[in-house]
């Protein structure tokens, strides 16, 4: 079986987000079940030519988001039985269109409806302008037709399944399909003896360190540091017993920042 993934993002592609991450995890996984895995994403350096990049494995064509044509010219290279859609889109309709002998599903990961624009178009985070072109590619009339022909529609919630269903005027409520992910690494404590048994089990979770994490924690020794300074919004501070029992100095930083 081919399977060809579908998306505006993948990881290792351009910039991406959670659906690219999400796009990659799923690639991987089903190569490891020994299916032929491609993908055609916008980004990157556009390929003339029909010859595809490994990417771990997996054969990947991009393709310039504003060329409609080297989008289908690259949905008909990857010649898969199974496209899946990230999103409902104009891209998802037109590769329908493409090839309709196929099979195709659509994922609706972000369905956004009017009220939904009407956010986005009022606190846009850089201009409404930029908000066109995403619009037109995934609010539009074509968007709706891409899953409303799909053989089967999927969501990765359970409160998105009446959303999509009323967004896209669906007959049915779409499958509830969990977008697949690498869980970390977690390891439990078991009680050790009979009157431990009612003890609850603690499962601790080793993420992988990130600059993120990194930065928090030299934060946190930084601040923990600091000479204790005492500083009041509303006036001086009060003389007197109440002093002693005043906390001086800045706060220390909440133990959710604590690194486990």
């Amino acid at each position: 079986m081919r399977v060809c993934i579908v998306t505006t993002e993948f990881l290792g592609v351009g910039p991406c987000g959670g659906l690219g991450v999400s796009a990659r995890t799923l690639g991987r996984h089903l190569l490891a079940r020994g299916i032929e895995v491609s993908v055609v994403a916008s980004g990157g350096r556009q390929q003339r030519d029909a010859s595809p990049s490994m990417l771990e494995g997996i054969a990947v064509r991009t393709y310039d988001r504003q060329n409609q044509r080297a989008f289908m010219r690259a949905v008909r290279a990857a010649d898969a039985d199974v496209y899946q859609h990230t999103q409902a889109s104009l891209g998802a309709y037109l590769a329908q269109w493409a090839m309709p002998d196929r099979a195709h599903v659509v994922e609706c990961a972000d369905p956004r409806d009017w009220d939904d624009w009407k956010i986005d178009f009022r606190l846009p985070t850089h201009s409404a302008l930029r908000l066109i072109p995403s619009f037109v590619y995934f609010g539009t009339r074509p968007a709706a037709l891409s899953a409303q022909q799909a053989d089967a529609v999927q969501v990765p919630a359970r409160f998105l399944q009446e959303k999509v269903r009323r967004l896209y005027r669906l007959s049915a409520d779409p499958h509830y399909v969990p977008m697949p992910f690498d869980p970390p690494v977690t390891s439990a404590t078991v009680p050790s003896s009979a009157d431990e048994a009612g003890a609850p089990v603690f499962i601790s979770v080793e993420y992988p360190p990130s600059p993120l994490r990194g930065y928090v924690r030299l934060r946190q020794i930084a601040l923990s540091g600091r000479p204790a300074t005492a500083r009041s919004r509303r006036g001086p501070p009060p003389a007197g017993p109440a002093a002693e029992s005043r906390p001086s100095g800045r706060r220390a930083p909440p133990a959710a920042y604590a690194r486990r």
